[in-house]
């Protein structure tokens, strides 16, 4: 028989004891990601909401007093003994231990099991020997760890689908094994996807996560579908049992369960294998994606000079199995031993005075050096060693490892080359405003205390107008420089735009920040910037200064305060400094 999913919270119809949250078909699982097809693999039963809770609480108990009420109100002796119902009971009990999973729902072999029970056991009894094995089914999958303890009442919530044919037997009489009944066995199978549609969509109305009444009822048209499949082989045992006179006629629905049970035992071992490949899928990935990282490092190495000698100083010493490899003029760090230093730098000046590979010997010490380009000198890769000289394989090797490293460092130059005009402003030779952004972000997220200073230059539009934009790029030019010279290595000066320039003072104080600023102000009006006629230009600045402490701001705050206090040197009459109070709040 069909059972409707599980999605999130959703209420199952007839929960099986091994459930899966949201599940799927075994193909589409698959075909997913690896993650997808853990999360269906994996039992990951969800403990249901309060209020759906409630909502299969009063559910169970309503079915416990109908299974009771059933009891005492219809009375049908039945066509079994106490020991054959016995055994139809369990073979229903072992149906709900199999689950398929079919599109959207669940296929369950509960249908062959149940229509025997409807027509051969006592029908006031069939209420409550489906729930107390559906009962019994869900408490061994709680007791086993598969299911939290509220599945139990979903159990007993979820046999609500028999009471439909129950009171259709109850009326019209257990129907005669002919083809003249067929109305009665159709008004039963009918009454028992009414009861089931109605029963779910009521309870899945509790659900907080729950889906639309025709999404509901949409899912469960395939589990009924399944179970208008199944009712014709349940029905074909009863009927061979009530033809004969004997009852275990009606067992001839258990092979189909374990046939069931063998299928359902056959796509579980499929999902391991198909898991077991995908995770050994899964390490080639994560094996993969390492080699990619350490190829991405790699790559990264080639942009910086530094990186690129220490790693050809460690590949030249493996390569040639050198005991000493020195690559003067490159910051690698010389041999500590004087007479070995000596004899790496005469190596290095035959080799560079030549040109080529050169090798060479004293006092027992072996030498090999092979010119290296792309650094601000022309030096060579020297490698020494005590005890055998260096072959002509050890020439290859080095020269190859040479050339390398020279096209390495020449990349690394352009590439630095590149970047720098990237970032720099070409008028004032400042960083540009990308770059200044960048650099405030830096210095503000250092945990230290961060100035902002923001100068603008006085009626810079007057001098556009009365002397031309030659000479106000001339006067751009030089405050530039000014600031270049005037900063410290750890401050970042930038042009923020137009005649308006910035610097970052990281780690400052508000007394040192104020008098940056004056100093600043004070050297620009000093400037005098002479035009190529021999004019001479004057100029002044309006300067801002804000400080953040450390988490009290962020850059655009920062930015908005120093821009405040430019706007308040400049409304008191331009040529002066004004500064924020020191703790800018975000």
């Amino acid at each position: 028989m069909g059972e409707s999913p599980n999605g999130g919270n959703n209420w199952p119809i007839r929960e099986t004891p091994d459930i899966l949250v949201g599940p799927r078909s075994v193909a589409a699982a698959i075909g997913g990601t690896l993650a997808d097809l853990d999360a269906r693999w994996t039992p990951q039963p969800l403990r249901f909401n309060r209020r759906l809770l409630t909502a299969v609480s009063v559910a169970a108990a309503a079915y416990a007093a109908a299974a009771v009420a059933c009891l005492l109100l219809i009375d049908s002796p039945g066509l079994v003994s106490p020991a054959e119902g016995a055994l139809l009971v369990l073979a229903y009990l072992l149906a709900t231990q199999v689950r398929f999973e079919l599109g959207p729902a669940f296929l369950l072999g509960t249908e062959v099991t149940l229509v025997p029970l409807l027509l051969l056991a006592p029908v006031g009894a069939v209420p409550a020997l489906v729930g107390g094995a559906m009962l019994a089914g869900a408490a061994l999958a709680v007791f086993t760890g598969r299911l939290p303890a509220d599945r139990l009442l979903s159990a007993l919530a979820s046999s609500w689908h028999v009471m439909g044919p129950v009171l259709v037997i109850a009326i019209a009489g257990v129907p005669e094994p002919d083809t003249g009944s067929w109305p009665v066995y159709v008004l039963m199978f009918a009454s028992q996807l009414a009861t089931e549609a109605v029963a779910d969509t009521l309870i899945n109305r509790w659900d907080d996560n729950g889906q639309s009444w025709a999404d509901n009822l949409r899912d469960l048209l395939v589990s009924q579908t399944v179970d208008a499949m199944m009712f014709p082989v349940g029905l074909l045992a009863a009927v061979a049992a009530m033809t004969t006179g004997n009852p275990l006629w009606a067992l001839l629905t258990v092979p189909v369960v374990l046939l069931l049970t063998v299928g359902d035992w056959e796509r579980r071992r499929r999902i391991r294998q198909s898991r077991a490949r995908l995770e050994a899928l899964d390490r080639e990935r994560e094996r993969g994606d390492a080699a990619l990282e350490r190829v991405g490092e790699a790559m990264g190495t080639l942009l910086d000079p530094d990186a690129l000698v220490e790693l050809a100083v460690l590949s030249a010493g493996e390569a040639v199995a050198a005991e000493v490899v020195a690559l003067p003029g490159s910051g690698a760090a010389p041999p500590a031993d004087p007479d070995v230093a000596a004899f790496a730098e005469a190596m290095r000046r035959r080799a560079v005075a030549g040109n080529r590979a050169t090798v060479g010997e004293e006092d027992g010490l072996h030498g090999l050096a092979v010119p290296v380009g792309g650094l601000n000198e022309r030096t060579a890769l020297v490698c020494a060693r005590t005890g055998q000289a260096f072959d002509a394989e050890a020439r290859h090797r080095l020269v190859t490892l040479a050339g390398q490293l020279s096209a390495g460092l020449r990349a690394a130059d352009t590439h630095e080359r590149l970047r720098h005009l990237a970032e720099t402003d070409h008028l004032t030779g400042l960083w540009n405003h990308r770059r200044f952004q960048e650099d405030l972000r830096a210095a503000m997220g250092r945990g230290a205390c961060t100035a902002l200073v923001l100068i603008d230059l006085d009626d810079f539009k007057a001098i556009n107008d009365a002397h031309g934009h030659q000479m106000g790029d001339l006067v751009l030019s030089a405050v530039g420089r000014l600031l270049r010279d005037g900063c410290r290595e750890q401050d970042r000066p930038a042009r923020y735009g137009g005649e308006e320039l910035a610097v970052v003072l990281p780690a400052a104080t508000w007394p040192d920040a104020r008098a940056f600023a004056e100093r600043i102000r004070e050297d620009i009006a000093a400037l005098r910037v002479e035009a190529p006629s021999g004019e001479r230009v004057h100029v002044t600045a309006s300067v801002g200064v804000a400080l953040s402490r450390p988490g009290a701001a962020t850059p655009e705050t920062l930015i908005a305060a120093a821009d405040a206090a430019l706007f308040e040197a400049k409304r008191a009459g331009k040529d002066r400094v004004a500064g924020a109070a020191p703790a800018v709040r975000a």
